[in-house]
């Protein structure tokens, strides 16, 4: 079977899965405990899954584009697998503590040192992959385009679920801290994988836009975790558990395509953008703007923030 044919093979058994999983967490298939079960293990095993497909990415890069090239893309692969590994290893500790100890999971618990931990591996790979050479100009604009998709990923995300997980006054400050890091981190996370990909060209751009998007689920499903958390209304078995497995299975995914292994950016670029990568940036501020108008219109005023 060729690497081609075996990526498609890959992709529509993860699309199966991913049916699969919401039909079964939407009709609770076999009740309660059940769902409980077969969701803790399907989205632990998701991810460490991908961690090896990650690993397998990074030993099929080619030397055709120069050593430190290939070293870059290499360590790239390396830093997102051991992030899927060390969010997988977290979602384990949590299967454990539901499933073998029949514990309800505390916040924090060991299981958020692997999902934390995950964060800023995931920056760490993103940023290493191979990317154009940039001159000062194009540094000083990656700077405040990333300063211009942070701020308006954090102000949709305070608007509508951080602001009233921050003003939750059942929960300590260190649980209130720890659910929170995760949206924070993953706003991060999004804005350097749009920055990366807003400078990638040729065959770098639909790789890093499958990672993209993977991020944006990761960062859905952690959001909605976070505002669930605090109002005492998550349980295993939520469909939102849906965005973590997505997100890994896409990563799975990707690490998996044939022409991985030969991902690249434009040699050069900065002086000619792309239409893709001047817009880019501005696509969070139009979401920001019309977050901002339909929160004046329906709580009639902005909070401090």
């Amino acid at each position: 079977m060729t690497e081609e044919r075996s990526f498609r093979l890959a992709a529509a058994v993860a699309a199966a899965v991913a049916v699969a999983f919401v039909v079964w967490v939407l009709l609770s298939l076999g009740g309660p405990d059940v769902t409980k079960a077969v969701d803790d293990v399907v989205v632990a095993l998701v991810p460490l899954l991908a961690a090896g497909a990650c690993f397998h990415a990074a030993r099929r890069a080619p030397y055709g584009f120069g050593r430190a090239w290939t070293a870059s893309l290499r360590r790239a692969w390396r830093l997102l697998g051991a992030s899927a590994l060390s969010w997988g290893l977290g979602q384990t500790i949590w299967a454990f503590f539901e499933l073998v100890g029949k514990w309800d999971v505390p916040v924090p618990s060991l299981a958020d040192v692997g999902f934390l931990a995950a964060l800023p591996l995931a920056v760490a790979g993103v940023l290493a992959f191979p990317t154009a050479p940039t001159s000062p100009a194009a540094r000083l604009r990656t700077l405040l385009d990333g300063l211009l998709i942070a701020s308006s990923l954090l102000f949709v995300c305070w608007a509508t679920l951080l602001g009233d997980v921050y003003r939750a006054t059942t929960t300590s400050a260190l649980e209130k801290a720890v659910v929170l890091a995760y949206p924070l981190g993953d706003i991060v996370v999004v804005t350097i994988a749009l920055i990366v990909l807003s400078r990638s060209q040729g065959r770098g751009v639909v790789p890093l836009s499958m990672i993209t998007v993977a991020m944006f689920f990761l960062f859905a499903a952690d959001s909605a975790f976070a505002y669930l958390t605090q109002t005492n209304a998550y349980a295993t078995g939520d469909i939102l558990d849906t965005g973590w497995l997505v997100g890994y299975l896409l990563l799975l995914v990707t690490a998996l395509k044939p022409a991985v292994a030969e991902l690249r950016t434009a040699d050069g670029g900065d002086d000619d953008p792309s239409l893709g990568r001047l817009v880019l940036p501005y696509a969070p501020i139009l979401v920001a703007a019309v977050t901002g108008v339909a929160t004046q219109l329906l709580r009639g005023a902005f909070d401090p923030f």
